[in-house]
């Protein structure tokens, strides 16, 4: 955007979650992100074992981070 002329403001906000693992992998199961989509079943289910066994207690705890761009001309 900047190429094009506009001043840009780039923030970033971490937002802090606490989820039911369960409920968590059942979204990532579900593809709740489209980035989800690029990975097939297989490899979908992988990563879902990895999260179980990595990650055992009840409630799954990471901030999710949001960015924000302000495009000014």
């Amino acid at each position: 955007m900047e190429k094009v002329g506009f001043n840009v403001i780039v923030e970033m906000v971490d937002y802090p979650l606490a989820i039911d693992r369960d409920r968590y992998v059942n979204m990532v199961r579900m593809r709740y992100m489209s980035l989800l989509c690029r990975f097939t079943d297989a490899e979908l289910g992988q990563g879902l074992e990895e999260i179980k066994t990595k990650y055992t207690d009840d409630i799954f705890r990471f901030n999710d981070r949001f960015v924000f761009l302000t495009a000014l001309k």
